[in-house]
């Protein structure tokens, strides 16, 4: 758009003010023209309107991490996607990228801004990062335990993790979007998967409790949850869910035992949770939607 062409809105909209100083009546569509003068003002002074990708990239290699047994994962995000997955090769510790999208329009300004640290004491590696308006992509090296927590306003998150890691607690929590993990580990601590606007799901080829009544709690306040789950033979399962509006359905192996199973409450066990040396407490909840629970011991 030329600053000539725009000239011709902005005379146009200065004519509005003065008609409007001099006592005339101003019609919606003189108003309608001084908006449009303003944009176009705008627009000529910041230029035309553009979107682009800017990518940040923070990594490590496993050589340079020597003595590190543990990454401690804290991530967050205002305005963004979190995803968390595992190298296919053997050489990184992390890697850790902030894909940033810088929009520029008239009277906006946009702060894309982020922030990285990461410090080590007693063998672990703590990674920090958090951004106000960016997806985070974090890729982590084979062989550590890990600890993950990672919360984004408004943005999806997902976790994959392969049986061969070992993983500790998982907190995944999300305002408005979804959340999907598939995790299968051995000896995990807990794991907390929320939104309170989005789908929740939990899929895991394995998994085993690293003490008793570990928790497993996944839960939304709008949308559905979604469990399936092979767990380690002879563990202990306490199974309750809850659905206020909506329904729950189960498909489980013959060694639960349902003591409960109504339209919004469920609840099934095999074995004893409570005195058990390995087991899981696992609860599904959600306000407006519906939740399905598969629970099978792996053989």
């Amino acid at each position: 758009m030329g600053v000539s062409f725009a000239l011709i809105f902005v005379i146009a909209g200065g004519a509005v003010i003065l008609l409007a100083l001099m006592g005339h009546r101003v019609r919606p569509v003189d108003i309608a023209l001084f908006v449009i003068a303003l944009l176009v003002l705008g627009a000529v002074s910041v230029g035309p309107v553009y979107s682009k990708n800017q990518a940040t990239t923070y990594s490590a290699l496993k050589n340079g991490s020597s003595g590190i047994t543990q990454i401690d994962v804290l991530t967050s995000t205002s305005f963004g996607s979190i995803s968390i997955s595992y190298s296919s090769g053997n050489t990184i510790a992390y890697q850790v990228t902030f894909n940033n999208s810088v929009w520029a329009f008239p009277f906006v300004v946009s702060s894309n801004q982020h922030t990285f640290s990461n410090t080590t004491r007693d063998g672990v590696l703590f990674l920090n990062a958090s951004a106000t308006a960016s997806s985070i992509s974090i890729i982590l090296g084979k062989g550590y335990l890990v600890n993950v927590n990672a919360s984004t306003d408004a943005g999806s998150i997902s976790l994959n993790s392969p049986r061969s890691e070992r993983l500790g607690r998982i907190f995944l929590s999300t305002q408005t979007g979804s959340v999907d993990a598939e995790i299968s580990s051995s000896g995990i601590l807990g794991i907390r998967l929320s939104s309170s606007a989005g789908s929740v799901n939990l899929q895991s080829d394995y998994l085993s409790p690293g003490n008793a009544r570990v928790p497993i709690d996944v839960s939304t306040s709008a949308g559905s949850v979604s469990m399936s789950l092979k767990i380690a033979p002879t563990t202990a399962v306490s199974i309750g869910a809850t659905d206020s509006f909506g329904s729950i359905s189960h498909s489980l192996s013959n060694q639960f035992t349902v003591s409960q199973d109504t339209r919004n409450a469920f609840h099934a066990s095999a074995g004893d949770a409570s005195s058990a040396s390995q087991s899981f407490v696992i609860s599904a909840s959600a306000n407006v939607g519906s939740v399905s629970i598969n629970a099978q011991f792996a053989e």
